[in-house]
């Protein structure tokens, strides 16, 4: 699979709600289509949580898979992604965990948590 460049968008409320916006909107993004910020003002992760970042600091993305997953599959979908973010920083010499369901962590701080949704 190959990734678009991200589409970078300087502020924006949440990279995982607007590209379901503009999924269910009706918009033909293909697989790997990447939408980028460095200021998420209302990031969001499991259930209600928030997900808060640092402007500027941080580094917020959200990304268009075409895959046939049934809805009960998806927590499988989170640690698959997980495990793979964790073998790119291992590759790039950053030790990195899993820690269930869906989160990254390095130096025992979460760095990143992986949200699938269906649209």
């Amino acid at each position: 699979m190959e990734f678009a460049p991200p589409q970078w968008i300087d502020s924006i409320t949440s990279t995982n709600t607007v590209l379901i916006d503009r999924l269910t909107g009706g918009e033909p993004l293909p697989s790997g289509c990447v939408l980028a910020t460095t200021d998420q003002t209302a990031g969001r992760g499991r259930g209600q949580h928030r997900w808060t970042s640092q402007p500027g600091r941080d580094l917020c993305a959200s990304f268009v898979l075409r895959v046939p997953v049934e809805p009960a599959q998806l927590c499988s979908l989170s640690m698959a992604v997980a495990l793979g973010v964790v073998a790119c920083l291992d590759g790039l010499g950053v030790e990195a965990q899993t820690k269930w369901p869906n989160d990254v962590v390095v130096d025992g701080r979460k760095i990143t948590g992986i949200l699938p949704e269906l649209a």
